[in-house]
């Protein structure tokens, strides 16, 4: 359903299709970690979602607007400007919720989990004491970019883990927005140099098989280069699902006619390339014992769960086996609130227990450093005084729309 007085769509010609986008913003903290996510309402061409409509968390056409309980908001903020097509409406989604401690989301977990300091004092012990973070070297004067260097370092793993040659679902749906903006010339470059960048990587992964268990985490040097400045490229993309927008100073936002696949790998920063680089070397020794131990059609990357839709859009890194894991990009070793907290949500969000998550983790790429816990164990050391399928129903009623 399509929004009317002060919020109403956009829809020319062309646009036809209420969807629901959430995002996080572009931009990173000081320490490499996470923005907060959001949710964005826009218009797409229907021929061009591709099957994204379909994928739960993510889009639903079929929807309108629903006045939401997760942060006592029941009503959109108007809709902020944007180059990467037609308005939308934010709403606070599940990652925003939690860094309000006033939130519904914020509160449960307060009232339900209260053992979070158990659990960081739990990490800490087994937390290599004096290791120090992996940091980007920048060239003087160039103004870091930790939300695309976090965002690219999500992706890499996936390879190794997970036998696929696509992006993401957040990176094709950016891929979308980015093709469906008001100036046709430049977005149609933009989803000319979005096909090949897919091409591409189906190409390398084709050639190189980096899920092949037999092999070393690292690629051989030119092709690890090649896949590294893809997922750095594709992190451009997965930044207009999160966020609507078409970022200036990006390839994507500097854009013209001429731009092309070729273009967009080359505008990946030398010292991004570097940093990853050391971030996936660093990996092949902590991850290898998981990595061996679950074959990729046991990987679920990228998953989405039955209660993505009622907190605005979640998506997660990777379920293992049965080990949901979070990639954690920062260069603070201190593993703060909203961090653990989401983890957990995840679990929480799975009502049906659709992926029979046993265990959580976090997987620090900055210091190398793999800490999980069986859900028992998290449970316990959080302080749940209910069973876990108790608390997946709780948080349903807690995070279900109004109206």
């Amino acid at each position: 359903m399509l929004l009317g007085g002060p919020h109403r769509q956009f829809c020319g010609a062309n646009f036809g299709l209420s969807v629901n986008i959430p995002r996080s913003l572009s931009g990173a903290r000081s320490d490499g970690s996470r923005a907060s996510e959001g949710r964005w309402r826009g218009c797409l061409v229907p021929g061009q979602l591709a099957g994204l409509d379909r994928v739960p968390g993510l889009f639903d056409p079929c929807r309108g607007h629903t006045s939401r309980r997760v942060a006592g908001r029941r009503h959109p903020r108007p809709a902020r400007p944007n180059v990467a097509g037609p308005g939308y409406c934010p709403e606070m989604s599940f990652t925003s919720a939690l860094d309000d401690r006033g939130s519904l989301v914020s509160k449960f977990m307060a009232a339900e989990l209260p053992g979070l300091k158990e659990l960081q004092a739990a990490y800490c012990a087994e937390r290599p004491t004096g290791a120090s973070a992996l940091r980007p070297e920048p060239p003087e004067g160039i103004r870091l970019t930790w939300g695309t260097l976090g965002q690219a370092i999500d992706h890499r793993p996936r390879y190794a883990f997970a036998d696929q040659d696509e992006p993401s679902p957040a990176v094709r749906a950016g891929m979308v927005l980015a093709a469906g903006g008001p100036n046709r010339t430049v977005t149609s470059a933009i989803g000319l140099a979005a096909g090949g960048l897919r091409a591409a990587l189906a190409d390398l992964i084709s050639q190189e098989r980096p899920s092949d268990r037999a092999r070393a985490i690292p690629l051989a040097a030119r092709a690890e280069d090649r896949l590294l400045r893809i997922c750095y490229a594709m992190a451009w993309f997965e930044e207009v699902y999160r966020t609507g927008r078409l970022w200036p100073g990006t390839p994507l936002g500097d854009a013209d006619r001429s731009l092309t696949t070729s273009q967009l790998l080359a505008a990946v920063p030398a010292y991004a390339v570097a940093d990853l680089q050391a971030q996936v070397h660093l990996a092949a020794d902590p991850l290898a014992g998981l990595r061996a131990a679950c074959q990729p059609a046991q990987v679920r990357p990228g998953p989405v769960f039955a209660g993505s839709r009622d907190v605005g859009g979640a998506d997660a890194d990777m379920i293992i086996g049965d080990l949901l894991l979070e990639v954690n990009a920062s260069a603070n070793a201190t593993i703060k609130r909203e961090d653990f907290y989401q983890v957990i949500g995840y679990v929480l969000l799975d009502y049906h227990d659709a992926y029979q998550i046993g265990r959580v983790g976090l997987y620090l790429a900055r210091f190398g450093h793999l800490a999980t816990w069986t859900m028992p164990e998290c449970l316990a050391l959080l302080g749940a005084r209910r069973d876990l399928a108790e608390l997946r129903k709780m948080f349903a009623d807690t995070v279900a729309p109004v109206g």
